[in-house]
């Protein structure tokens, strides 16, 4: 019975075992070619990553903007946060932490940019 359950990476619950390839192959086909080329480069490069933990970073990123998702690998890559062990969980995390600072800087300008009086152009 033991081997018919496993733990969640995202939760720590136990949770059924399941194969989460078909789960993973739609979720997928929701993200452009331009970003699951970016996130695969780095899914790449973690070692032990299971179908699970895979679904569950995917799952966490699915209604994020995909510009957004590009440029948070790209800072971890850059930072070589990868080489220096950290996991999926944080590289979702750094990405839904820039996505709260878009939406953050989106609403500030709305706010308070949006009051500002046309620019009137001279005539001369």
């Amino acid at each position: 019975m033991n081997n018919l359950k496993e733990k969640c990476p995202l939760c720590k619950h136990t949770i059924n075992k399941k194969d989460y390839t078909y789960l993973l192959t739609i979720i997928r086909q929701k993200l452009s070619s331009k970003t699951l080329k970016a996130i695969d480069s780095v899914l790449k490069k973690m070692n032990g990553l299971t179908g699970i933990e895979a679904y569950g970073f995917f799952l966490e990123i699915e209604e994020i903007e995909h510009d957004i998702i590009i440029k948070s690998l790209e800072t971890f890559k850059n930072r070589g946060y990868l080489e220096q062990g950290y996991n999926l969980k944080y590289l979702a995390g750094i990405i839904k932490n820039e996505y709260k600072a878009y939406a953050m800087r989106n609403k500030y300008e709305k706010d308070n940019l949006d009051r500002l009086p046309p620019i009137m152009e001279h005539n001369e």
